[in-house]
């Protein structure tokens, strides 16, 4: 069964790779999927059950807020005891659907809504960018996610990956890692010029974009979060934890500062020239290989799945501020608290090491 899966995939991808795929040909408005929005599922990877207890943990915590958990099953999962896994979780969904790493939110697609101009009827719908500029096995998840939920999706022209693609209706935020990644014959030989290229995003996806050239990531949402449509959550390094890398001549000092300010640049152009209501919420130091932070969390309506960290997954390498964690995470805490979220901490020093969080290996439908 699971071949057969794989094999109308492969051959949808290939044979319906125009724009529009089972899609209604009346015109239509095109809109991102704010994930502040109710949601009616969240999707993991099975290769996420490679890093400890974070998948177990995570689908519990779904399952707790009463949203449905899928798992998207790669053809032959590595994975120690998985028929045992399976059988535990009998109200899970685990789906066959080919791919090969846990990084799903990067290669799915983007949920949109589509609404027809001729009856104003709203319909789940997929915008894929393209993952690599090769080619990848990757590519095939979201035609195969296009048919398992009978709706359409969207080819786009630039090469993206879903992690650096953030929205509410209105607005959508990038940083500019992907300029350079992008086929010049597919955007009319385009490479830095961001207002262009932020009104061709716009047209495509009906919404504002706003492409950071002094992003401290590549991945937006590794440093803000929307959580309304006029509100944005933004990391934030504090003095203190400056202060402490200084005083104990930590080797991440200077990149420390440079983020930092960075950060508090973003954080000002959100506010002072965009106009949102920005909150400020703490991160830990980065380094060149981890960039710890509160932000790549998952929202379940009013419940925040918050990323957490304890020790690090590197057993020569401990973190520079661990002494600041916990005042670092109580504080991240109560300020999503103070917005009116739940929060439920889930310990993250695994994923970490790979080079992301929650949000990276996630996929939440809309309701």
């Amino acid at each position: 069964m699971k071949v057969v899966v794989y094999t109308l995939g492969v051959l949808t991808a290939v044979i319906l790779g125009s724009r529009w795929f089972l899609a209604n040909p009346q015109p239509k408005d095109i809109s991102p999927w704010p994930e502040f929005e109710p949601i009616s599922q969240i999707m993991i990877s099975s290769h996420l059950f490679d890093f400890g207890g974070l998948a177990s943990e995570l689908m519990t915590a779904a399952k707790k807020e009463n949203i449905k958990v899928s798992v998207l099953e790669d053809l032959n999962p590595m994975v120690e005891n998985w028929s045992e896994i399976k059988a535990k979780n009998s109200d899970v969904a685990f789906l066959p659907m080919a791919h090969s790493g846990v990084w799903i939110r990067d290669f799915a697609p983007l949920n949109i809504d589509i609404t027809q101009k001729s009856n104003g009827l709203a319909s789940l719908g997929f915008a894929d960018f393209n993952y690599k500029l090769e080619p990848t096995l990757d590519d095939i998840l979201p035609w195969q996610l296009a048919l398992y939920f009978k709706a359409s999706l969207i080819k786009t022209p630039f090469t993206v990956d879903g992690g650096n693609f953030i929205a509410t209706r209105d607005d959508c935020f990038l940083a500019d890692d992907f300029i350079d990644r992008a086929p010049s014959d597919a955007i009319d030989k385009l490479t830095s010029e961001k207002e262009r290229i932020s009104n061709m995003i716009g047209k495509e996806f009906g919404c504002r974009a706003h492409i950071f050239s002094n992003s401290p990531h590549p991945h937006i949402d590794m440093i803000l979060k929307p959580i309304s449509h006029n509100q944005i959550v933004i990391s934030q390094i504090p003095d203190y934890v400056v202060s402490h890398l200084s005083k104990n001549k930590a080797l991440n000092l200077d990149e420390t500062i440079a983020v930092q300010g960075k950060l508090n640049e973003i954080a000002k152009t959100l506010e002072d020239d965009l106009h949102f209501k920005v909150i400020r919420i703490p991160m830990p130091s980065p380094s060149s290989r981890l960039f710890r932070n509160y932000v790549n969390s998952i929202i379940l309506e009013k419940t925040i799945l918050m990323p957490t960290y304890k020790e690090s997954a590197h057993p020569t390498e401990s973190y520079p501020d661990k002494d600041l964690l916990e005042r670092l995470e109580s504080e991240a805490r109560k300020t999503y608290e103070s917005l009116g979220f739940k929060v439920i901490p889930l310990n993250s020093d695994r994923i970490i090491a790979a080079g992301g969080s929650l949000h990276c290996v996630t996929l939440t439908i809309p309701k």
